[in-house]
This record gives C-alpha cells, sequence and structure tokens, in this order.
C-alpha cells in the first residue's frame, strides 16, 4: 500500500484542474478552426476571395483611417 500526504492529494487535485483547463483551450481551439473552415468553404462556394464577415473589416480600414 502507498500513502500518499496531503499535500500529495492537492497536487493532484491542481493536476485536475489544469487537465480540465487545457482541454477548455482545445475545444476552443477546435472551434474557431471549424467555423475558419466553414467559412472558408462557405466563400469558395459563393466564389468570393473573402469569408463571410470580413467585407466588414476590410471596408473600415482604409489608408486615409489607419494613419489615425
Amino acid at each position: 500500500m502507498t500513502r500518499i500526504g496531503v499535500g500529495g492529494l492537492i497536487n493532484l487535485d491542481r493536476i485536475h484542474q489544469a487537465q480540465l483547463l487545457l482541454n477548455d483551450i482545445r475545444l476552443f481551439h477546435q472551434h474557431a478552426d471549424s467555423v475558419d473552415a466553414a467559412s472558408v468553404s462557405m466563400a469558395t462556394e459563393a466564389g468570393t476571395k473573402q469569408a463571410p464577415g470580413d467585407e466588414q473589416w476590410s471596408r473600415d480600414v482604409t489608408p486615409d483611417t489607419a494613419e489615425q
């Protein structure tokens, strides 16, 4: 039988919390990648070079407003 001290149990809890956090971050990035892929796919099917929603940013930033 192996004895685990109180410090070891706290460390296990911290490791578990870190694992949950890293899993959430991984899921966030997977979701962002799938949304980007869907946007590119939709733009390609529509025959445009920009993904949907990108035209807003290209209109807002012009050489005059970028310097201000």
